[in-house]
């Protein structure tokens, strides 16, 4: 028999995993071509009773990859038998989700178990069914060396809360080597993989690559809502007040990890800190002003990419500035973050461990999601982000405290208004005429000047509420008279507030910021048209707190190519 960790996927219902339709995914060739190259045994089962071999091998030669019969069977009845010839007759199997596989091995005679702790082998269908309880009892289960056996991924798998789509997942639950059995493939949680080295990579809408060096990451505690936290310990067999208890150390107490979370039990303590990260960032690098105002600390993520947060102090507030993306996609010309282009979205638990770690330093006033990247193009997670903090249940920071700007994604703006946040809201507009705004910000190609105003009036209508627009004044570029009337023309008669701040400097653009008094006339010449507005102080500038600056140095400094996500 063979040994179980010489086993260590079986792959069942290839057109959910890895085919739509008639076309395949990208880079399915090249990951089974990297399962055999690092020498991983895999099994390519299929649910469809009638596929014959012939069948499933012509259409992995269409991208490439030549099967042979020991890695393809055509059936789940097929794979079944195939376990039931690895495993001894009535195994323990830790079962997630359900369907035709599952059934199969059933009738093999296999005993199916709920513990991670009982069960040799896991069999995951990831569909959206799927609940977090049962992931975290797969992983846990994984990690302690039984089989793996994936069935019916579901390509749409959920990505929030970080988890990856279906055949992502199954690519970073397989790709990594075991401590153990450094030759075979090692299970991770499905929330995240890590990679460090010099070649670094990762599964892309291109296809998955091959990391020099991998190492487990658990899934983050503050990825989980309150109700997904409740089905979690529910299956873990504990008392319904348990998952409060935890929310309140997480969000309330601020409690950095379960061991000092002295009300519950030791058993429990021990059980979180294994199945979850209670930290997620590791500071890089941290920066005081030398006013003392602002302080700029860079965060490592788990997979080596960095973030920034700004805490800003004045005289009665504290403000946190928040990232949603690494990187960004938007290419705004003066942005360092945008001249890094994007690198993937963050999770909302990510985005949650930001405000949590600022708070641990000052007690906060406010939050202003204004930091890396665009959050309208990270919508789902930056949203379950604020709403977990605004949770009056845990962290209970008031909406009306919360600001999320946007460079001026119409769909994000329509749907904002739709929801009837008390969030408020800000554009980034920094020029009032298309000729100009599509050079510094190529997105007004897609969403121009008349539409977005548009947009504006509707989101200020639905929520009676005020709308703020953000300039960055460039000397000689936006900061003149011409430029003030056409802005004063499109705000006129819309409840605004204009902001401007003179330009931070970034090493990508020759531009510089506009002088104090072009500034104050152009600030003025708003006033008299009847437009409020502004002058904001520039925060930060000799530790770079523009955002994305120090993020972007440390990219470059790390010879690692820049790989999209969204």
């Amino acid at each position: 028999m063979t040994d179980l960790h010489e086993i260590r996927a079986v792959i069942s219902d290839m057109d959910g995993v890895l085919w739509r339709g008639e076309r395949p995914l990208p880079g399915v060739a090249e990951f089974f071509g990297g399962l055999r190259r690092k020498g991983i045994p895999f099994v390519l089962a299929t649910n469809n009773a009638t596929t014959s071999f012939e069948h499933v091998a012509r259409r992995l030669r269409q991208v490439g990859f030549e099967p042979n019969e020991k890695e393809v069977l055509t059936s789940a009845d097929a794979a079944a038998s195939f376990l039931h010839r690895e495993l001894p007759a009535g195994s323990p199997v830790l079962v997630v989700g359900e369907d035709a596989l599952t059934s199969a091995l059933s009738r093999a005679g296999f005993r199916l178990v709920h513990k991670a702790s009982e069960a040799v082998a896991v069999v995951a269908a990831l569909d959206r069914d799927v609940t977090w309880g049962k992931l975290t009892e797969a992983t846990l289960a994984i990690r302690a060396g039984a089989m793996f056996v994936a069935t019916n991924l579901d390509p749409t798998f959920p990505s929030e809360r970080g988890l990856l789509p279906g055949a992502g997942a199954l690519i970073s639950l397989l790709e990594t080597a075991t401590e153990r059995h450094p030759t075979h493939a090692r299970s991770l949680p499905p929330a995240r993989t890590s990679r460090i080295g010099s070649s670094r990579t990762c599964w892309t809408s291109a296809g998955p690559c091959w990391a020099s060096e991998v190492r487990v990451v658990r899934p983050l505690i503050y990825d989980l809502s309150l109700p997904d936290l409740t089905a979690l310990l529910q299956e873990w067999g504990e008392p319904a007040y348990r998952a409060r208890q935890v929310w309140n150390h997480v969000y309330a107490r601020l409690t950095p990890a379960p061991q000092a979370m002295s009300d519950l039990p030791q058993p429990l303590r021990e059980r979180l800190s294994e199945a979850f990260d209670f930290e997620g960032l590791r500071p890089l690098a941290d920066s005081m002003s030398s006013d003392g105002g602002t302080r700029k600390t860079l965060f490592a993520l788990p997979d080596a990419e960095s973030i920034e947060v700004v805490l800003m102090r004045y005289e009665r507030r504290r403000t946190v500035c928040i990232s949603t993306q690494v990187g960004c996609a938007m290419g705004c010309a003066f942005c360092a973050t945008g001249q890094m282009g994007l690198r993937r979205n963050l999770s909302s638990g990510e985005i949650v461990a930001q405000v949590l770690a600022a708070a641990r330093q000052e007690r906060l006033t406010n939050i202003v999601v204004m930091g890396m990247g665009e959050p309208f193009h990270n919508y789902e997670a930056t949203m379950a982000a604020l709403d977990r903090l605004n949770d009056p249940h845990g962290f209970g920071f008031g909406e009306r405290r919360m600001t999320i700007s946007t460079v001026g994604l119409i769909p994000g703006i329509d749907r904002f208004a739709a929801e009837q946040r008390q969030i408020n809201l800000a554009v980034s507009l920094h020029a009032a005429t298309d000729e100009l705004r599509s050079r510094l910000l190529p997105v007004n190609a897609r969403y121009p000047l008349e539409p977005l105003f548009e947009s504006c009036r509707r989101y200020v209508q639905s929520t009676r509420r005020r709308i703020s627009f953000e300039w960055a004044l460039i000397e000689g570029i936006n900061d003149g008279p011409a430029q003030a009337l056409a802005l004063s023309g499109l705000a006129r008669g819309l409840t605004c507030h204009v902001n401007l701040i003179p330009l931070n400097p970034t090493h990508g653009y020759s531009g510089s910021a506009a002088s104090r008094n072009r500034a104050q006339a152009f600030r003025d010449a708003l006033r008299l048209q009847g437009i409020p507005a502004t002058i904001r102080l520039r925060r930060g500038i000799d530790i770079q707190a523009g955002c994305g600056q120090l993020a972007s140095r440390e990219a470059s400094r790390r010879d690692v190519p820049l790989g999209g996500s969204s």
